[in-house]
């Protein structure tokens, strides 16, 4: 079929490609691809996280504006060099931080309150008899971590004509298309705590709970744009970072994906369905672009906030390298040496996050952990494998989320621990399969746009390094769940808290 069946003029099959840009909360990457799914191009530029105190975390807009325009030109840069020609552009953004800026200027107001930032807890805690009907309306728990609580408090503090505040790809798109646009798209929106699942779109009622000006919201697009033009490019589908990642996965006839970033993200294909289940995130996963008869796929999320940064963390107090392949290397090294090593760590940076979505636990080891780093650092690893591991459990012993297959496709850079992925497979039983390329999200985002002009694929399976089960290490995430249940009590006593 020509191309200009599918609105793309005056190109030539063999050399159209698709740009892929990835806008996450430690870098911004870019992929090209071209009709034949075919990797041709990557690029990372990294970008800053700043911890100003325990409950607030800001990013530059400007710094992260600035990589997504690097990389767009550097993809530019790439397909002229090779006589290509770029047909579209996906955008996939980190979700629930909120920044402000000024219309009339584009300065920037407010630097961007991460997702990480979790300043408005006292706040929600503050609206406690309203959890309940936010979150049976939302298919969220009631946390810190999603925007609602962010725009207010930006609501009021920038509260001109001229003012707008929004989450991260309203402020991108905004400045991209030369202030010509002020939206946003549903998967984005639905990570909000201002969007009703049940009426998919912005709620009045929960506006008011959290006094939010529904007025001043953007409007919501589908996730498949049209005559959106980013840099002179034409933006052909936007949607939050996770869901970009399963998007992919299910082009392959995958139910489950695992995306392990700066926060760890298991996520379930639900079709037609929004499956709701306590402590968990039911979202939409993307929507079409007709706004009077827009449809809808689902999905439902476990996030794990203790990932990147508990490697951060256990490599800060331990004086090491933050380097993937050494903390691979030291834990297989305290496996094979002391395999029956006692130290279990409990590490809820960031929060718990699902099911228990606590903010109050401390870090723990059961025995200092400079006594015998190596030991340590393995038992921090595992830590985040079993909070993933919990989730796992959960998750697929559920009517509606049970996969036949079991199998788990992986992504990410931290995805690159071997030994995490092994001792997740080892007390699960669940296959991992980690993909070939670990850019699962700006991957999933150039395939979704590519979809979107009806270039379809019939997909058979991903090429990657498969983690079967090999043998029982359950015992070791029997113990951690009892550690968490003491520390979850406040029964810390014989433990070595941090």
């Amino acid at each position: 079929m020509p191309l200009k069946a599918f609105g793309i003029f005056n190109m030539k099959e063999d050399n159209v490609v698709f740009i892929g840009i990835d806008q996450g909360s430690s870098s911004t990457k870019a992929c090209v691809l071209d009709l034949q799914y075919e990797l041709l191009y990557q690029k990372t530029i990294p970008v800053e996280l700043n911890r100003l105190g325990l409950l607030h975390v800001e990013q530059s807009p400007e710094e992260i504006l600035d990589s997504v325009r690097s990389l767009i030109q550097a993809a530019k840069n790439e397909a002229k060099h090779n006589k290509l020609q770029i047909a579209g552009m996906g955008l996939a953004c980190q979700r629930s931080g909120v920044c402000a800026w000024d219309k009339a200027t584009n300065s920037v107001l407010h630097n961007l309150i991460s997702w990480a930032d979790i300043r408005t807890k006292t706040f929600l805690d503050s609206i406690k008899d309203k959890h309940e009907f936010i979150s049976n309306n939302t298919g969220l728990p009631v946390s810190p971590h999603y925007a609602a609580g962010k725009i207010a408090l930006l609501q009021k503090e920038f509260n001109k004509d001229l003012h707008l505040v929004a989450t991260l790809d309203s402020f991108l798109i905004n400045q991209l298309s030369r202030d010509k646009l002020f939206i946003t798209e549903d998967s984005m929106a639905s990570r909000s705590m201002l969007y009703s699942l049940n009426k998919l779109g912005w709620d009045k009622k929960l506006c008011d709970f959290f006094e939010v000006e529904i007025k001043r919201l953007p409007e919501i697009s589908g996730s498949f744009a049209n005559d959106i033009f980013l840099d002179d490019i034409p933006l052909l589908a936007f949607m939050g970072d996770q869901q970009a990642a399963l998007y992919s996965s299910y082009l392959h006839n995958e139910k489950a994906v695992l995306n392990l970033g700066s926060i760890a993200s298991l996520s379930f294909y639900t079709h037609d369905t929004a499956v709701k289940k306590k402590g968990y995130i039911s979202g939409i996963l993307h929507s079409n672009s007709e706004s009077k008869n827009k449809q809808y796929k689902y999905f439902i999320e476990a996030t794990t906030n203790a990932c990147g940064e508990v490697i951060a963390y256990i490599c800060d107090t331990l004086k090491l390298a933050a380097d993937i392949s050494l903390i691979d290397e030291i834990c297989y090294e305290s496996f094979k040496n002391q395999s029956s090593s006692k130290q279990i760590a409990f590490l809820p940076l960031g929060g718990t996050a699902a099911p228990d979505w606590r903010y109050d636990l401390p870090c723990v080891f059961t025995s200092d952990p400079l006594v015998n780093k190596a030991d340590s650092v393995r038992a921090a690893i595992e830590c985040i494998g079993n909070f993933i591991l919990e989730n796992i459990i959960n998750l697929t012993t559920d009517e509606n989320l049970i996969i036949n297959k079991k199998q788990i496709l992986v992504s990410g850079g931290v995805s690159n621990l071997d030994y995490l992925l092994q001792y997740i497979s080892d007390c699960s039983g669940f296959a991992l399969l980690r993909v070939q390329n670990e850019q699962a999200t700006a991957d999933g985002i150039a395939l979704a746009e590519m979809q979107s002009k009806g270039f379809k694929k019939n997909f058979t399976s991903h090429k990657g390094k498969l983690f079967s089960p090999k043998g029982k290490r359950s015992h070791r995430f029997a113990k951690w769940k009892k550690i968490k249940q003491k520390v979850m009590l406040g029964e810390l006593k014989d433990l070595y808290v941090i």
